[in-house]
C-alpha cells in the first residue's frame, strides 16, 4: 500500500516538471529575447550618460566659437590646465620643471649626454636659483616632491630621481590636491545637483528594469550610471572661461609655424599639449637665429651649441621625466 502511495507521489511529481519544463521551453526563446533587448537598451542608455557626462562636464554647448590664440594663461597653473583639460598627451610634470625654469625658478644642467642606445644614459641636473615664496602652492608642491626642500641652491639630479623609489608616490596625491584647490562655487569646478539627479534617476529605472527582467546588463549598468552621476563636477563659469583659453591656446600651438620670442614663453604648454619636440625645434632655430642662448638651461657642452643639438637635449629630459614620473625608472 505504501509503495503503491508513493510511486503515485512520484509520478504527480514527475508530472509536475514536466509541465514546468514545458511552460519554460514554451517561454525561454521569449525570455532570451526580452533579456538580449534589455541589455541591449541598457548599453545604449550606459553609452548615451557617457556622451552626456562628458558634454556637461566640460559644458561643451556653452563653449562657442573658439579662436586659436598665443595668450599664456599665467593666472592658471600647469597642474590646473591639465585637470581643467582632462589631458592624457605630452608630460605635465616636464613641462611644469621647464616652465620654472623658463619663470628663472630653477635651472636645468645637462650633465651627460644621451645615448643612441638608451634614454637613460642622458643625466640632467635641477637647481633652484630663485626664492620660491611667490609661488602657488599647487606649483610648491611639485617642487617639494621633486627636491624634497625649496631652499635656493637645493640641488637633484634624475639619476637620483630615478633611483628614489618613492618619487611617483610623492607626485601620485597632487591631482587630488588641485582638485580641492579648483573645487566648489568660487573654483573652477563644481556640482551641478540638478544633472546628477538625472543620473540618479536613470540608475533608478535601470535597477528596477534589472529586478524585473533578471537582467545583469541593466544592473550593471545602473551602477555605472549612478557612478557618473556621483562624480560628475562640470565646469563652473569661471572654469569655462578658462577652459575657452585653453582650448584656443592647443589650437595656436597645433598650427603655429613661426619661430619667435612667444615660442620659449608657450614651449611648457606644447609639451603638455604633445607637441614638444617640434616647439622645442623651433626654439632652438630662434636661438640660433638670434644668437641667443637660453639662461634657465646649460649644455654639457656649452661651446658646441646648435638649434638639433638644443632640440635633441630639452627632447630627452623631456621623455626621462615621463618615463620616471610613470615607472620610477629602471633599477628602482
Amino acid at each position: 500500500m505504501t509503495d503503491a502511495s508513493d510511486m503515485s507521489h512520484y509520478q504527480a511529481l514527475g508530472q509536475h516538471i514536466d509541465t514546468a519544463s514545458s511552460i519554460w521551453n514554451a517561454w525561454a526563446p521569449i525570455w532570451h529575447i526580452v533579456n538580449t533587448s534589455v541589455g541591449v537598451l541598457a548599453v545604449c542608455i550606459l553609452v548615451f550618460m557617457i556622451i552626456c557626462y562628458t558634454r556637461w562636464s566640460a559644458r561643451k554647448a556653452e563653449l562657442g566659437v573658439i579662436a586659436p590664440t598665443p595668450e599664456s594663461l599665467q593666472d592658471v597653473s600647469l597642474p590646473v590646465v591639465e585637470m581643467i583639460a582632462a589631458l592624457s598627451v605630452g608630460s605635465t610634470l616636464a613641462a611644469e620643471l621647464i616652465d620654472f625654469a623658463i619663470r628663472g625658478y630653477i635651472k636645468i644642467y645637462e650633465i651627460r649626454q644621451s645615448s643612441f642606445l638608451s634614454p637613460w644614459a642622458v643625466e640632467y641636473e635641477l637647481e633652484i636659483v630663485r626664492p620660491v615664496d611667490d609661488l602657488r602652492e599647487e606649483e610648491k608642491e611639485v617642487l617639494q616632491d621633486v627636491f624634497q626642500e625649496l631652499s635656493v641652491g637645493a640641488k637633484v639630479s634624475t639619476t637620483a630621481l630615478r633611483k628614489d623609489i618613492l618619487f611617483p608616490t610623492r607626485l601620485a596625491d597632487n591631482p587630488e590636491k588641485v582638485k580641492k584647490i579648483t573645487d566648489g562655487p568660487d573654483g573652477l569646478r563644481g556640482r551641478d545637483e540638478a544633472k546628477t539627479r538625472v543620473f540618479k534617476r536613470v540608475a533608478v529605472g535601470l535597477f528596477i528594469l534589472a529586478a524585473v527582467t533578471l537582467s545583469l546588463f541593466a544592473l550593471v549598468a545602473g551602477i555605472f550610471v549612478l557612478l557618473l552621476g556621483l562624480t560628475l563636477r562640470p565646469l563652473t563659469d569661471k572654469g569655462l572661461a578658462v577652459y575657452r583659453r585653453v582650448k584656443g591656446l592647443r589650437m595656436y600651438i597645433s598650427t603655429a609655424q613661426q619661430s619667435d620670442g612667444q615660442t620659449e614663453r608657450l614651449l611648457p604648454y606644447a609639451i603638455m599639449f604633445g607637441e614638444g619636440e617640434r616647439w622645442l625645434t623651433q626654439l632652438g632655430q630662434y636661438y640660433v637665429a638670434t644668437n641667443t642662448r637660453p639662461d634657465w638651461y646649460s649644455s654639457a657642452n656649452p661651446a658646441d651649441f646648435t638649434a638639433e643639438k638644443f632640440a635633441n637635449a630639452m627632447y630627452s629630459f623631456v621623455r626621462l621625466i615621463s618615463l620616471m614620473n610613470r615607472t620610477g625608472g629602471p633599477g628602482s
